[in-house]
């Protein structure tokens, strides 16, 4: 799945209008930005401990591991998204709407950013319990998992290219990474004791629910300011304001994921300095 996702706007985009294929590519190289930051760093990051915690056989510690990484990861996705889909044109006006690329472009290329970034915490999720798998040396089960999603998302891709063009690839390269997110995750948490499945499951709502607000603070700082400042100063306010709301939110609702990762960013950053 993640392989050919980077596949699906080259060989869908063909059968789509012109120039979708470009749009989609513009797109998913934005979306991948905090997917790369949060997602992969994660997994990485927590695979060799992973590793080691299972050849020592402290399976219940390799959990809590899987765990924490996994809430922390899909606290930072979920607020991404939240912030990415109220600001999206600001960010595809400033990175590529230069020379001849047109604000018609631009309303292309959101548009697509729009769908794809709704996958970001779906792409935190699998990158961190497929390796989980991967640190049990049980390969096969993310093999099996991935190859069926694939063959449920493909039909799926040519119905919402043929109804919706270009958005509804971006759509079906969403649905497809969420589906195997959702399974992956499912598959380990059945291996679980049953609260860590309730626990994630409530936490999920939690996050998806300060992510949401979140995002109607960025809309509504947007509504605010967009007549009164340039429009990029008016995205950057509504980064900082949701940003801040979702800071505050996640104290409100006890994610606690959030408050660790902040904690851990201001001792990195003094360290720095």
């Amino acid at each position: 799945v993640v392989a050919l996702d980077e596949q699906w706007p080259r060989l869908f985009g063909q059968l789509a209008e012109s120039g979708t294929t470009a749009g989609l590519n513009f797109a998913r190289r934005l979306n991948m930005l905090p997917v790369g930051v949060i997602a992969q760093a994660a997994g990485v990051a927590s695979f060799p401990f992973m590793a080691r915690l299972f050849s020592e056989r402290r399976t219940d510690e390799m959990r809590d591991t899987v765990t924490v990484s996994l809430r922390s990861a899909v606290a930072v996705g979920a607020l991404a998204t939240g912030l990415i889909i109220p600001t999206r044109d600001t960010i595809v006006r400033v990175i590529y709407q230069w020379g001849e690329f047109s604000a018609a472009d631009t309303e292309v290329v959101s548009t697509f950013l729009l769908y794809f970034s709704l996958s970001i915490p779906f792409w935190v999720m699998h990158q961190i319990t497929t390796r989980a798998f991967y640190a049990q040396r049980r390969m096969w089960l993310p093999v099996v998992i991935g190859t069926v999603t694939t063959a449920a998302i493909v039909p799926i891709l040519f119905y919402l290219t043929d109804r919706n063009g270009g958005d509804g690839i971006a759509a079906g390269s969403t649905i497809g990474v969420a589906l195997y997110a959702v399974a992956i995750t499912i598959a380990w948490l059945r291996e679980g004791p049953g609260h860590e499945a309730v626990g994630f499951a409530w936490f999920v709502i939690k996050v998806t629910t300060a992510a949401v607000l979140a995002g109607l603070i960025a809309v509504l700082t947007l509504l605010v300011f967009t007549d009164l400042v340039p429009d990029t100063a008016a995205g950057l306010m509504a980064a900082v304001f949701g940003g801040m709301g979702y800071l505050g939110l996640a104290r409100l609702f006890a994610i606690d994921e959030v408050s660790d990762v902040v904690a851990r960013l201001i001792r990195r950053v003094r360290s720095a300095t």
